[in-house]
């Protein structure tokens, strides 16, 4: 019987980009959303979580320690949102009155501005997961080992089940597609399925672009002109808290650079 035994299946590592920015991009990207969730304030969950309690074996990689010092000098990611940059209630009045002047209803600026407050923190969040992709991508091949090994142990059990189905019934091949699975979950954890965004380490913030234009639209509906519509989005980004990303410079050049019917 053991010259039957069938070898043990490898784990893919090699799997399709599962995640990437624009797949973030693309989940926001249009300000259609109402409003941005409790939940999400609390930092959103990573997009590729750390697993708890493996241990780290061997002696690390040889650019471990590049990786640390490279996540170190990604100055974008010591600047991160939080709700509690939203200003407060009455700090709002001025932009308020005017936004209500011109005929806007501050409910639909407000909710611009949450929305793009979820895009932000979601963005953050894959920057300080693409940052780690060094500790992820040591743990992601324990994993491998570990499983590869246990599926290699298993495999005598599994043709024994298989060829006495009189007594095992369906249970081989059950055991089988089960390990399967397994396989493709720990490949969906592959760290180099993700694209990295720092290859020059300044990532910019491609979360705000969007958003800038939507307001543009809305101020330039209402007649204002075009000096006066960069004042009032960096206006109202500032007191979402979105001041130390979002200049007018910046939103200047968004809006130079979108085509004629943006």
């Amino acid at each position: 019987m053991a010259s039957d035994v069938q070898p043990a299946r490898r784990i893919v590592v090699n799997s399709p980009h599962v995640t990437s920015m624009a797949a973030v991009e693309r989940a926001t990207a249009q300000p259609d959303a109402h409003g941005l969730p409790c939940e999400a304030w609390g930092r959103q969950g990573r997009l590729l979580g750390a697993q708890v309690g493996i241990p780290k074996v061997g002696r690390p990689c040889s650019t471990s320690s590049h990786r640390e010092a490279q996540r170190e000098t990604v100055k974008r990611l010591k600047e991160i949102y939080d709700r509690t940059r939203w200003a407060a209630e009455p700090e709002w009045a001025s932009a308020r009155t005017q936004w209500e002047g011109i005929g806007i209803d501050p409910a639909e600026i407000l909710g611009t501005l949450r929305r793009a407050s979820l895009h932000r923190i979601m963005y953050e969040d894959f920057l300080e997961v693409q940052a780690k992709r060094g500790e992820y991508r040591e743990m992601f091949r324990y994993k491998v080992r570990q499983a590869t090994r246990i599926i290699s142990q298993g495999q005598p059990l599994i043709h024994l089940m298989k060829a006495r189905s009189d007594i095992f019934g369906g249970l081989g091949d059950l055991v089988e597609a089960r390990l399967d699975e397994l396989q493709a979950d720990i490949a969906g954890d592959n760290p180099d399925a993700t694209k990295s965004t720092f290859t020059r380490r300044r990532p910019g913030d491609p979360w705000m672009r969007s958003f800038v234009l939507h307001l543009a639209r809305v101020f330039r509906a209402h007649h204002q002109s075009l000096n006066r519509t960069i004042a009032l989005i960096h206006e109202a980004f500032t007191l979402a808290g979105h001041g130390d990303r979002v200049t007018r410079d910046k939103i200047r050049h968004i809006l130079r650079q979108a085509p004629p019917d943006s």
